[in-house]
């Protein structure tokens, strides 16, 4: 019988940029955000159950909706 190995998913390649804007210049920043997530999702493969996947398009506006609320400068 087969068995499943680790399981982990995610979206890559999400990509923020910043502008802060200075009387005298504009700083610009951008970065590549990667989500991976890990879990028991034995289910949606055996199964066909998906209630515990969360959609790649979640992730990519989770990240964008913490990064809008953010002041960090680095990742």
């Amino acid at each position: 019988m087969a068995r499943l190995g680790e399981n982990r998913y995610g979206k890559s390649r999400v990509r923020l940029s910043r502008i802060t804007r200075f009387e005298d210049r504009h700083e610009f920043n951008e970065w590549t955000v990667r989500v991976l997530l890990e879990g028991d999702f034995e289910t949606s493969f055996t199964e066909a159950d998906n209630s515990k996947i969360l959609p790649t398009d979640t992730m990519k506006n989770t990240v964008y909706s913490v990064a809008r609320g953010s002041k960090a400068a680095t990742i």
